[in-house]
């Protein structure tokens, strides 16, 4: 069998095996996902902190404040979506760049 790609077999890639990451990268990477997974309880967390003053803001009963928290999570989870169809349609490299390129 012949490592590249044929009619008979298309899913074979052509060109060079991919490359592991380096260390240095891979410990970069999972900083990263640590500290963006460490992100959501925090936020979340402020919004509970934070739930008396916006019920005297809106005017909201104590029963109705968990409407807030609600919000807060259907919004966080819809620009997550909309951060992951970017990444999908884009790549992620012009998604995440600032530039765009």
């Amino acid at each position: 069998m012949s490592d590249t790609a044929s009619p008979q077999n298309p899913s074979r890639a052509t060109g060079p095996p991919p490359q592991k990451p380096s260390p240095r990268r891979a410990r970069l990477a999972l900083a990263v996902l640590v500290l963006a997974h460490f992100a959501l309880p925090v936020d979340f967390n402020i919004v509970y902190i934070a739930l008396p003053e916006i019920g005297a803001a809106f005017g909201l009963a104590p029963a109705a404040l968990q409407w807030a928290v609600n919000a807060f999570a259907l919004g966080y989870g819809g620009f997550l979506l909309l951060g992951g169809r970017a990444v999908d349609r884009l790549g992620a490299r012009r998604a995440c760049s600032p530039t765009g390129r």
